[in-house]
């Protein structure tokens, strides 16, 4: 039995179509199809032939507190890839991934272990700090990548390695996330390994994965963790203290709590992650993106996420996740918002246009990118001078998010976040089909073609909450219930369209200090900076290269300002997008502003005009939180 208002569809039940599928496509032949060649984090194989220990020749007796590093950044590029491919890739990278999977598994241990690890390394020590967070990477690839291809073999793979890892655990007593030295912060990702645990659970229906699941969050709250990996521990997410560690460690824990719930239905654990939520609304910016240059803040100190501030790709990736779930868990319309808005917005500004690489840090106002900056805020398809996380976490996040567009209900299903889709998936002897024709952010319509609907099928469409009115262009099958969802529980033909519109408003979000961003619909916009990019290091052997990003006129150096008397007239301009709606997006606002920067025609600045805004997502360099001039 589980605690929650839907399940999640199986991976691969939807695939993305339109703008979606086109930037899936440009990310195969950008940074996420080019990692394994241009980076040895992500090209050494560290799950078969690359396996680390001091019997391997690429490390010798050195197996140290860091050793875990590559399994993260080959892990994490996995699940990405795979998810990418298996939406829009072509045979050979089909063939690719599975020729990867097929070596990581042939390197399976008689004793069911799957890992990074070799055998002479996890017999030096009990409980190996890393191995929980490595292996459950590579084991969520091949549980997602084996699901969508009913590949039984891989999945009894996954069900043996699931086995030893309940076996270590029980032999590693006090050991498992007792102090490491020197102090990495990597016990704060083995958590990680209980989604794998509770999707393995959810596939199965054995309750031992669960019990292991509960056992290790038990352990882990009671651990002597550092202030950078504690935000997560039971207690902690009970107290009144602000979150203050690592962003991503944050982002993903806080997912632990409910997720056992949902199994075990333990009322402290729902009360820690509501209470968890909370308090990370504190800590997040307009676009939704937790505050996180590497920490939320610092012991004793509340967060700050402030417009200027830096804000991490890791950290965006598992808080849309983690947002999704608490959406399907507990049917909270402001996840399920926070969601789309990290997608829609901060996900797209940190991504380079051309799928070439991405921001390991991107602010709301930002004039520029550069490495002068710091190591972590140029644009990289590796950011390998830091550290190659944040870019293999760009290329999970379109297949983690696309996967949880549509969930499933009671005698139905659910959609949850619109787009160019088509979702597939058998309730009882039907074989229901859901598209999703639209343009969406870029459309405010969206047309519902769905085929193979049982009579008694429940539709069920969530209303933004930039949204007043979900309306209905075209007939409907029965008068729907109206709330923070449309429900739609009618006596269905096998075949239906619906046609629906979210009318796209101006709205504002204020950040922390008082400035304003305004909004059409889901987007947030910003004031476009035209930027100049130079490149600053190549990758041999390819065309990618790190590059900073500088204002192409440096007169546009100042921040605009908005005037409050223009606010009410301001307004949002839809045309047809281009061919990738992020380039030409075919979508602004205008509105009344103050240009304080240098002009031609005066000695001075402060002059008056229009300001065309555009998403956030069509800029490189922006300002998107801006003063309200009174008056």
């Amino acid at each position: 039995m589980t605690h929650a208002v839907g399940r999640p569809l199986p991976a691969g039940s939807t695939v993305p179509e339109g703008w979606i599928a086109r930037q899936a496509r440009q990310n195969l032949d950008g940074f996420v199809g080019a990692l394994p060649r241009i980076s040895a984090e992500v090209g050494g194989e560290v799950f078969a032939a690359g396996r680390l220990g001091p019997d391997s020749a690429a490390v010798g007796d050195n197996v140290g507190a860091v050793q875990w590093w590559n399994g993260e950044s080959e892990g994490n590029w996995l699940i990405g890839y795979a998810g990418h491919v298996r939406m829009v890739g072509t045979d050979r990278e089909r063939a690719d991934v599975a020729a990867r999977i097929a070596a990581a598994v042939a390197h399976q241990d008689p004793d069911g272990y799957l890992g990074m690890f070799t055998a002479a390394a996890r017999q030096a020590s009990r409980w190996l700090p890393g191995d929980c967070w490595t292996t459950s990477r590579l084991l969520l690839a091949i549980e997602e990548w084996a699901g969508a291809h009913h590949d039984h073999d891989l999945l009894a793979a996954v069900d043996r390695a699931v086995d030893w890892l309940g076996a270590r655990f029980e032999a590693a007593g006090p050991a498992a996330f007792a102090d490491a030295e020197p102090e990495t912060a990597v016990r704060g990702h083995d958590l990680q390994v209980v989604d794998l645990l509770l999707d393995v659970a959810r596939r199965t229906g054995r309750p031992e994965p669960v019990d292991l699941a509960v056992r290790i969050y038990r352990r882990f709250s009671l651990a002597p963790l550092s202030w950078v990996e504690d935000d997560g521990q039971l207690d902690h997410l009970l107290s009144g203290d602000p979150f203050h560690g690592h962003g991503p460690h944050v982002a993903e824990n806080l997912r632990i709590p409910l997720r056992l719930y949902e199994f075990t239905g333990d009322q402290q654990l729902l009360d820690a992650a509501q209470a968890g939520w909370a308090k990370l609304l504190a800590a997040v910016g307009v676009t939704g993106a937790l505050r996180s240059d590497e920490t939320v803040g610092a012991p004793g100190q509340r967060p700050w996420p402030v417009p200027e501030a830096g804000y991490e790709y890791c950290a965006i990736t598992e808080l849309a996740i983690t947002a999704s779930e608490f959406a399907r868990i507990l049917d909270r319309p402001d996840a399920a918002d926070l969601a789309e808005t990290l997608w829609l917005n901060a996900a797209q500004a940190a991504r380079a246009a051309d799928g070439s690489g991405a921001a390991y840090f991107f602010a709301e106002n930002q004039p520029a990118a550069t490495r002068a900056m710091g190591a972590r805020w140029d644009i990289s398809p590796t950011h390998d001078d830091a550290a190659v996380c944040c870019v293999p976490n760009a290329g999970r996040i379109l297949p983690a998010m696309i996967d949880r567009s549509v969930i499933m209900i009671e005698n139905g299903l659910r959609v949850v976040q619109y787009g160019p889709m088509i979702t597939t998936v058998r309730l009882g002897d039907h074989r229901v089909t859901l598209r999703q024709r639209t343009e969406f952010p870029f459309s405010d319509t969206i047309t519902l073609e769905l085929s193979g609907l049982p009579t008694d099928f429940v539709l069920e469409l969530r209303v933004p909450g930039w949204c007043e009115n979900l309306e209905f262009v075209a007939p409907v099958i029965e008068t729907p219930e109206v709330g923070t969802v449309v429900r739609i529980a009618a006596s269905w033909p096998e075949q239906a369209v619906l046609t629906v519109r979210l009318p796209m408003r101006i709205g504002s979000k204020r950040s922390v200090d008082g400035r304003v961003a305004l909004t059409a619909g889901p987007l947030i916009m910003s004031h476009p900076i035209e930027h100049r990019a130079e490149p600053t290091r190549s990758y041999p052997g390819s065309e990618f290269a790190d590059q900073d990003l500088t204002p192409a006129d440096p007169r546009s150096l100042h921040a605009p300002y908005l005037l409050r008397s223009g606010l009410d007239t301001a307004t949002v301009i839809m045309k047809e997008p281009g061919e990738d709606p992020w380039t030409a997006p075919g979508l602004t606002v205008e509105v009344e502003g103050l240009d304080p920067n240098p002009r031609q025609e005066a000695l001075g600045g402060a002059g008056t005009g229009t300001l065309h805004l555009v998403p956030i997502g069509s800029t490189m360099l922006r300002y998107t939180c801006l003063v309200v001039l009174e008056g």
